[in-house]
């Protein structure tokens, strides 16, 4: 039978609550940052603390606190968010002119494995202002920025990879690309092609309400094909 652990600070035989520590000197040691109470003095009790230098946090993952291990996680490194300002905005000047057929992957932070940036207070897509500072804005509102690699989802901003195209002509290409499923190979897709077809050859002739019947659908879902917001592909 393993033997029950006690409290670290010297002459307390309490049995060990956390960190090494009673209940009692556990809950001074958080509020005081000192066992004893008190003191400024931060217990350090050796291998339950963060790894990072200076930090007297507890440890939550991979030797790292809770702040820190997230740090690690979204920049690769502990010490990451500490990215001067404006060094996003000048990797992108200075790589507006890159030419090559391999991805030109951004170094900065992400959000979903697409590159990000602040620019006068707002949130931008790298790749979005890579694609508008070599190719002028986007021809329409409804244009967006197209990756001929198929990874944008991984960081790329190459600008001999990206162009202003369609919702449809980037969804096409995201298909070839085996990066998304498209109309009926949507797993929970309720209709084919030609049903679709049909439906919008039908706007006009006959009431939403009927249609939706008659395909075993929604009347939203309906509109929605009619106004192109969904099997945009067709």
């Amino acid at each position: 039978m393993s033997a029950i652990l006690t409290c670290s600070v010297e002459g307390c035989d309490l049995k060990n609550r956390s960190l090494g520590l009673c209940e009692n000197h556990y809950y001074r040691n958080r509020r005081y940052g000192d066992p004893l109470g008190g003191s400024h003095t931060i217990y350090k009790p050796e291998g339950v603390i963060c790894e990072h230098e200076e930090c007297t946090n507890p440890i939550y993952s991979k030797g790292f606190c809770i702040a820190h291990y997230t740090r690690l996680r979204r920049h690769g490194s502990s010490g990451g968010g500490t990215t001067s300002k404006g060094a996003p905005l000048q990797w992108i000047e200075e790589h507006s002119s890159h030419h090559g057929a391999d991805c030109l992957t951004w170094p900065y932070a992400k959000a979903k494995g697409y590159g990000i940036l602040t620019i006068n207070g707002r949130m931008r897509v790298a790749s979005n202002y890579m694609c508008e500072v070599v190719h002028g804005a986007p021809p329409t509102p409804r244009h967006e920025c197209a990756h001929s690699c198929g990874k944008g989802n991984l960081g790329c901003t190459n600008p001999d990879h990206l162009r202003w195209a369609t919702r449809s002509e980037n969804l096409l290409e995201r298909r070839d690309h085996s990066s998304v499923a498209l109309g009926s190979g949507c797993i929970n897709s309720k209709l084919k092609e030609h049903q679709v077809i049909a439906i919008r050859s039908l706007q006009g002739k006959e009431r939403s309400d009927d249609i939706a019947e008659r395909f075993g659908v929604s009347r939203a879902l309906i509109y929605r094909i009619w106004n192109r917001e969904m099997w945009t592909h067709i």
